[in-house]
């Protein structure tokens, strides 16, 4: 049976410990605050991501398949991209190879 505040509980997890580990070594802040690009198509864990990072005073742009992540990642300067691995018409390892032609922004997937 699916726990979905155990479900809840771990992706706060990996938020508060992974993110900002990567945020604190590895990026330059803008006015202290840093740009995250969510590839994700479920609506719920978006909203999840959404809600907790923008309440941690994160800018947070959303894509909802592959083809709009490429897409709005042309469109702006990110500190981050938080992507999913299935995914409509670009999966997230496609995304992933053509984002890291151009770009060296840390990516977690």
């Amino acid at each position: 049976m699916y726990n979905y505040r155990k479900y809840v509980k771990s992706v706060k997890y990996f938020l508060s410990n992974i993110v900002k580990e990567v945020f604190w070594l590895h990026l330059e802040f803008r006015k202290g605050l840093g740009w995250i690009l969510i590839v994700e198509d479920e609506d719920d864990i978006q909203k999840i991501l959404e809600n907790y990072l923008i309440d941690q005073g994160y800018a947070v742009t959303l894509a909802y398949d592959g083809v709009d992540g490429i897409a709005k990642f042309h469109n702006g300067e990110f500190d981050l991209v938080l992507l999913d691995v299935m995914m409509p018409k670009i999966d997230g390892f496609g995304v992933c190879e053509l984002i890291r032609r151009e770009s060296n922004v840390p990516i977690i997937m």
